[in-house]
């Protein structure tokens, strides 16, 4: 086991319409009634405005879904920050590659399972506001890695033994007395090995 330190407000303008009274010829009117203006299009609430509602996931929810090898080793993710996280596991080895990326909300754990032996980095983001299409956080938003490598190894069973796996907890808030520190990380080298990328 590894301690760690680690709505839219639709808005649509609405036209007053007053009775414009007839002009007769004799009088002399100096202004005629503004004519009514078409009403604006439907607008969505910019993200910078005080009415946008930040969006959070669903702990859980795949932000880039697990490929690759499979294995039975397992990782608990613990999620004790006030923010909301992305968090991926990234190959040890260069070129980078991601396999996953998982959101696990502020507050919430997470345990994925599946995971390959080999050596990985564990990297996440915290912050608030997901953005789907840029895979990040708009708001508040944090970089870091695990201050060291997560090694996942397993044995299959045999006549005498059953199967070996390992099994990690890492939590991406800090604790006192923890043997795994975080270290901030730019947001390009949290996007290193990433699909698209």
């Amino acid at each position: 086991m590894v301690g760690t330190v680690l709505a839219v407000f639709i808005g649509m303008l609405l036209v007053h319409r007053e009775p414009i009274a007839a002009v007769k010829p004799s009088e002399s009117a100096t202004s005629l009634p503004t004519p009514p203006q078409p009403a604006l299009p439907d607008a969505v609430v910019p993200q910078d405005s005080p009415d946008h509602t930040p969006v959070s996931l669903s702990t859980g929810t795949w932000v880039v879904r697990p490929h690759g090898i499979r294995g039975r080793n397992v990782l608990k993710i613990q999620n004790g920050t006030d923010l909301d996280a992305a968090v991926k596991l990234v190959t040890a080895s260069v070129p980078r590659k991601t396999f996953w990326i998982v959101y696990v909300k502020a507050g919430e754990e997470k345990v994925v399972s599946g995971i390959a032996a080999g050596t990985y980095l564990l990297r996440f983001a915290l912050g608030q506001d997901w953005e789907a299409a840029a895979r990040k956080f708009l708001k508040k938003a944090w970089f870091y890695q695990a201050g060291k490598q997560f090694e996942f190894t397993e044995t299959e069973p045999t006549e005498d033994e059953p199967g070996k796996y390992t099994e990690l907890r890492v939590t991406l808030h800090e604790v006192l007395g923890g043997n795994l520190p975080r270290v901030e990380i730019s947001e390009a080298a949290f996007n290193e090995g990433d699909p698209g990328q």
